[in-house]
């Protein structure tokens, strides 16, 4: 989720992309001056260049139409494409929408604003193919498989601030659940559209802090491990249970209403 260069291990800068990293880099972009935006590295503050803007904005549009489509069928169910489907296409897309901000959109940010924090270059770059793939998928099978795009980012790092630029992606979205579960349970439960779009908005924000703390490859839960096991270790076990929490969401409703 950032290109970033370990002061201390000398390592070649790497490339760490959204919804779980899966590629490198050669680091040819950490000084580079876009065409819509600013250069690489300057003092720290938050900006955005014309062509990052676009960017997120495209990505944001595409993944909404993916996890509209997705959320409006039964599972593998193959879909007609009738009047009927697309209208519940439709009707799925605000909590859709409220789902990919909260969960991918501030998720990139909070890697952004991190990195920026530390006085270092960060833009985000959509990926088409993996858009395309992200649309494909959810329109054939009903899931949503995504690889959006990549936040980009110039410049070195020591071990604790790599770690806390990884941290801050799913740090964002275990927050956004931590405050959307009691909204969901005491506020929305008894109204369709609220109660609809809150628990959209835990679900897709459990499941991306527990995807992306996996300890594998260039995730951010491999990166966070390395720095500090205890904070990895906290926040797995956290977004874990989010996790949980969301496929029994009615019977975790019904529990707490028990106890009252």
């Amino acid at each position: 989720m950032g290109m970033s260069q370990e002061k201390d291990g000398g390592k070649t800068p790497r490339i760490y992309y959204s919804f779980g990293d899966y590629g490198g880099s050669n680091g040819k972009d950490a000084n580079r001056t876009y065409s819509g935006g600013y250069a690489a590295i300057e003092r720290p503050r938050i900006r955005f260049s014309r062509d990052e803007i676009k960017h997120l904005a495209l990505a944001t549009v595409v993944l909404t139409i993916a996890f509209s489509f997705a959320l409006s069928r039964p599972g593998w169910i193959t879909p007609s494409f009738n009047k009927e489907f697309l209208l519940g296409v439709l009707d799925f897309m605000p909590a859709a929408f409220a789902g990919v901000v909260t969960a991918f959109l501030l998720h990139e940010l909070g890697h952004k604003f991190t990195a920026q924090r530390f006085g270092l270059w960060s833009e985000f770059r959509y990926s088409m193919s993996g858009l395309v793939m992200a649309l494909f998928v959810s329109v054939v099978f009903g899931i949503v498989f995504a690889a959006p795009g990549a936040v980009y980012i110039g410049g070195s790092v020591n071990k604790r601030e790599n770690g806390l630029i990884s941290l801050a992606g799913p740090g964002v979205n275990i927050v956004i659940a931590f405050v959307s579960l009691p909204l969901l349970l005491f506020v929305f439960a008894n109204t369709a559209f609220w109660g609809q779009l809150f628990y959209t908005v835990f679900f897709i924000n459990s499941f991306l802090a527990m995807f992306n703390m996996l300890p594998f490859g260039n995730m951010d839960g491999k990166k966070i491990m390395s720095w500090k096991p205890a904070v990895f270790g906290i926040t797995l076990c956290v977004s874990v249970g989010f996790v949980v929490a969301a496929f029994n969401i009615v019977e975790l409703y019904a529990l707490i209403m028990s106890l009252l």
